[in-house]
């Protein structure tokens, strides 16, 4: 067998075109398409919580923006410390709505929705189901995770198509295309 010697230039070349290759591969992946870290019920429902915290109006809402995304990405990541509160709070949410109005969150109308969150914000729910935390220090950091997905920018996976940035009216350094003004 005969040793062949890789120069430095083509090492290079060759460490590009796999870095690149994969960098492409995962830029291709779309969202959603399997989930890093939450389950499919958890990412449903706390879709439809984030899409509370931020509705849609004129102006597209934390769903539209992809925050469910963003918050995935997050708790696979640099949010890791939270993977707890989230299972834990969902859990708690979605089994004080069925104590409270005998029904899933997700099915229950925009106006009660509405309300339980309230409810909750204030800590207004029965405690029963609530071990890990406050119902109203889960929702706040969801709140607050869900203005930074909302408000921050696209490249950490939420702001799809930078809507927050367009209804503020910011200037960006890339056109809403994604070209390089």
């Amino acid at each position: 067998m005969q040793k062949r010697e890789l120069s430095r230039r083509a090492f290079f070349v060759k460490t590009g075109v796999s870095v690149g290759g994969a960098a492409l591969l995962y830029s291709c992946h779309e969202p959603g398409e399997t989930w890093s870290f939450l389950t499919p019920s958890e990412a449903e429902l706390l879709d439809v919580l984030i899409g509370r915290i931020i509705p849609a109006d004129e102006d597209p809402g934390a769903r539209e923006a992809g925050v469910i995304y963003f918050l995935d990405r997050q708790l696979a990541g640099i949010y890791a410390q939270h993977q707890q509160s989230y299972r834990e709070g969902l859990k708690s949410l979605e089994s004080t709505a069925q104590a409270v109005h005998g029904k899933s969150f997700v099915d229950f109308e925009e106006a009660e929705q509405i309300a339980f969150l309230e409810r909750l914000e204030q800590n207004d729910v029965p405690r029963d189901h609530w071990t890990d935390r406050s119902p109203s220090s889960f929702f706040g950091m969801v709140v607050d995770h869900t203005m930074q997905g909302f408000y921050g920018s696209p490249i950490h996976g939420g702001n799809k198509n930078y809507a927050s940035y367009k209804m503020l009216k910011i200037e960006m350094p890339i056109d809403y295309e994604g070209d390089t003004v």
